[in-house]
Formats: C-alpha cells, sequence, structure tokens
C-alpha cells in the first residue's frame, strides 16, 4: 500500500481526531489571520494620521473654560494669560520656526467716526459703537496669519520705521483718498460711556494691501474696515481704552498664539517647556493636529498590544493542544507503526506519514480558516474597530460652552484633514502574512509529530509490538 493511501486511510479512520485538529486549526487561522491583518491595517493608518501631523500648535484662551468659570463665580486673576511675558517665552524656545499673534481692538477714525446709540436705561450718553477693527499681523505664513494678505503699497507694519504704523486696506484708502505715510487719527472710544473722554491715538499709515480670494467669507466681508498693526500699538490701544477702569481680564491680552514647529514631534516637549515654571494654565489650551495623531496613536496602540498578546497566547496553546493530540493517538498507533517497520517499510516514511496526515488537515483548515476571515470576520472586526475610533475622537472633543457667532471662523489648521477610519485593507501584504502564520503553525505540527514518533522509531519492531503501554 502506498504512504499516500495510507494517509488518507488514516485521516478518514481516525475521526475524532481529525475533526479536533480541523477545529483547532480553523479557529487558530481565523483569529491569527484576522489579528495580523487588523494590526496591518492600524499600522497603515497610524502611518497616514502620522503623514498629516502639520507643525501648528495654536496656544488660545479657552473661551468655554472662562465662560464657566465667570457662571461659576470663580475668579481667574490667578491664571495665566496669553500676555508678552508668554509671547516671549514662546519666541525663545528652541523648538519653534515661526509664530503670529493674534488680537484685536475696536477703533474708529476721523473718516468713519464711532457711531452713538442712545440707551438711557443703561448709560446716559448712549453706547459709543466702533466702526473699525485693529489687528496684528505677525507673519507672512499662510498657515499662521489669520488672513492671506496681499501688500499693494509700502510695507507691513513690522517693516516699517514709522510711529504707530498702521495698515489699511484699498478699499479704506480709496474711499478716503489716503496715501502711504498719511496720518491717520485713532479715536479708541468704545462702550457705555458716561460722557465720552478723549481716548485717542495717532497713526501712520504703512502700508495698504488687499486680501487674496482664498480667504474666509468673513475676513473678506470685513476687509475694508479692517487695519492691521503691530503688538506694540495694540497694546498701547488697549491701555488707553482702559485706563481708570479696574478691569482684570485675559481678553484684554491677546486671544491667540499660533506657532510653527521646526519638528511637529517635540508638540509635547514644546508644551511642557511652556508650562515649566509654574502657573495655572487652565485657562489656556493647546491645539495641533499632532494632539489628534496622539489619541488615536495611543487608541491603536492599545488595540495592537491586546492582539499581539492574544496572538502569543493562541499560539502557545495551539502548540500545547497539538502536541497532546498527537502524543495521545502515536500511542494508540504504536502498533500500526511496529507493523509498518515489521513489513520492511522505511523509518523515513512512516515520519513523513504522520506528519503528512496532519499537514493535509491543517492546509484544509487553513484555507476554510483564511476564507472565513477574509469574508466574514475582517469586515465586521474593522467596522467595529473603526466606530470605537470614531468614539474615542468624539470623546476627545468637547462641546462648545458658547455658541458661536456668525464672524466665528473655525482654525482648520490645527484639525486633521481626513477621517481617520481602516479603509481598504492590503490583501497582497495580508496574504503574506497568512502565508508566515501558516509557516508557524507547520512548525508546530512539524516538532508535536517528529519528536513523539522518533521516540518510537528508536525501539525495534519486536519491542514495540510486544509492549503493552
Amino acid at each position: 500500500m502506498s504512504i499516500f493511501k495510507r494517509i488518507g486511510q488514516s485521516i478518514f479512520n481516525l475521526k475524532k481526531r481529525t475533526i479536533i485538529l480541523s477545529i483547532l486549526f480553523i479557529v487558530v487561522s481565523v483569529f491569527l489571520i484576522s489579528g495580523a491583518a487588523i494590526q496591518n491595517s492600524l499600522k497603515k493608518v497610524m502611518n497616514e494620521t502620522k503623514n498629516q501631523v502639520n507643525p501648528i500648535i495654536s496656544v488660545e484662551l479657552d473661551l468655554d473654560a472662562l465662560m464657566k468659570e465667570m457662571y461659576g463665580g470663580e475668579s481667574s486673576s490667578d491664571k495665566q494669560n496669553i500676555d508678552e511675558e508668554l509671547v516671549k517665552k514662546i519666541s525663545n524656545s528652541p523648538y519653534i520656526k515661526d509664530f503670529s499673534v493674534y488680537s484685536n481692538a475696536a477703533v474708529s477714525t476721523e473718516f468713519s467716526s464711532a457711531e452713538s446709540t442712545n440707551v438711557p436705561d443703561q448709560a446716559p450718553k448712549g453706547y459709543i459703537t466702533p466702526t473699525n477693527d485693529l489687528s496684528i499681523f505677525d507673519s507672512t505664513n499662510p498657515d499662521l496669519a489669520k488672513t492671506k494678505i496681499k501688500v499693494v503699497e509700502g510695507k507691513l507694519p513690522d517693516d516699517s520705521d514709522l510711529e504707530n504704523p498702521i495698515m489699511v486696506s484699498e478699499k479704506y484708502a480709496k474711499e478716503y483718498h489716503l496715501n502711504v505715510g498719511d496720518s491717520l487719527k485713532l479715536d479708541l472710544n468704545s462702550g457705555f460711556q458716561e460722557e465720552k473722554m478723549k481716548k485717542e491715538m495717532n497713526a501712520k499709515i504703512s502700508g495698504i494691501y488687499t486680501l487674496t480670494e482664498d480667504n474666509d467669507p468673513v475676513y473678506l466681508k470685513k476687509e475694508k474696515e479692517t487695519f492691521y498693526s503691530t503688538r506694540k500699538v495694540l497694546d498701547d490701544v488697549k491701555k488707553i481704552q482702559i485706563q481708570d477702569e479696574e478691569i482684570s481680564s485675559p481678553i484684554m491680552n491677546y486671544e491667540k498664539v499660533k506657532v510653527e514647529l521646526k519638528n511637529p514631534m517635540d508638540t509635547d516637549k514644546f508644551i511642557s517647556e511652556i508650562k515649566s515654571g509654574g502657573g495655572d494654565f487652565s485657562s489656556i489650551k493647546f491645539n495641533s493636529t499632532y494632539g489628534q495623531y496622539k489619541t488615536i496613536s495611543n487608541m491603536i496602540d492599545k488595540i495592537m498590544n491586546i492582539f499581539s498578546v492574544l496572538q502569543l497566547i493562541i499560539f502557545v496553546v495551539a502548540a500545547v493542544i497539538v502536541s497532546l493530540i498527537m502524543l495521545l493517538s502515536l500511542r494508540e498507533r504504536k502498533y500500526e507503526i511496529g507493523l509498518l517497520l515489521a513489513l520492511g517499510e522505511t523509518k523515513f516514511k512512516i515520519l513523513l506519514q504522520m506528519f503528512l496526515e496532519v499537514m493535509t488537515v491543517l492546509v484544509v483548515s487553513f484555507m476554510i480558516g483564511f476564507g472565513i476571515s477574509n469574508f466574514i470576520v475582517n469586515p465586521i472586526a474593522t467596522e467595529t474597530i473603526n466606530q470605537e475610533m470614531q468614539q474615542t475622537i468624539s470623546d476627545s472633543k468637547h462641546e462648545p460652552m458658547i455658541q458661536r457667532g456668525p464672524n466665528y471662523v473655525e482654525d482648520t489648521s490645527v484639525k486633521l484633514g481626513t477621517e481617520i477610519q481602516i479603509q481598504n485593507q492590503d490583501k497582497v501584504q495580508n496574504m503574506r502574512v497568512a502565508g508566515f502564520i501558516f509557516l508557524i503553525l507547520l512548525g508546530i505540527i512539524l516538532c508535536s509529530t517528529t519528536i513523539p514518533t522518533l521516540r518510537i522509531l528508536k525501539k525495534s519492531p519486536k519491542s514495540i509490538l510486544s509492549s503493552t503501554e
């Protein structure tokens, strides 16, 4: 009888062993193949997310936290504000490449004087409504600057030698026939006024600008009435506006500092450096795409670690179970092995028969497990993990306490550009991993069959057949 015929008969006759091994190999292959496929997909997601991380960090006031404190009656006087001292600390950081400070103040000019609204129940002299916004323009980097500006004439305020330099829009300059170098008197009165105090500042036009068409519609709508200047001018304006008023508010400082790092992976180091030296930073938040990447990365690492531990446990359990099954099976087949030896069959063919029997079961079971994994388990696992990732992202986002008004512009430079989820899996890579898993399982059955079989084959046919074990 040929060896292949004996293999077929053994697989068919030893039904109980065949069924147990088949179920074991199918379960093991499904878990291992699916686990490896999910791990590869998660690695791909993490790499794609990492590639989307940009070096921009937004250090800004947490307005929701400040509003919550205000409603709770808590004082924020001891909290860190975004002031000139913090800006200087940021500018001196070895991790930054460039930065830009955001702030604005309400002003009027002799060409567009403040409007007075009579509100007798609240203020005898009414409410002063300024007609222009004065903002900082620190950087020409589109990712850092609030708006994308094209200088039509003159210089940016930071590049000018003029005292209190102001840059006006081309529309404003044309309407009021203004040129670079002209004086511009700023009326700094705003808010409720018992009587209108003289709060003025003389400025000079350093440049004329126009906004590019790719700016947000909110900025384009306000282009004509928007001026730009330096931090020093903004500071002076705010000091004049709040003179004789006992006001201590973070709003009177800067609203935001956008930072471009040399390396986005230094985000945590930069934040730790800024927070070093103590201080209560609960009213300041650090927004960045790196923060979102880190949230996703931590979740993916946890999932991958769980899969790695499960895979190791499954390999060990599979090796132990297969070894026990083969050990018990070969004990019952000692008489068969002794007869084959007595009939002149070589030890190698007997050893090969024992191995090929289990390998045949493995090949068939592995193919079934591969199909179940790819067409049933993987799609379900992918959908579940995608939902978990979206839930994690949602949990990391805080719903704003303050409703955003029509002039609010969302800062997309500190948000990841695409949805974080497992897309199409790499079939070629999955095939390679499946092949690697098959080879490991093949190695397990090779050891679990050859070692106990060799122990039996060391004996003579007579001693094997006469054994009563």
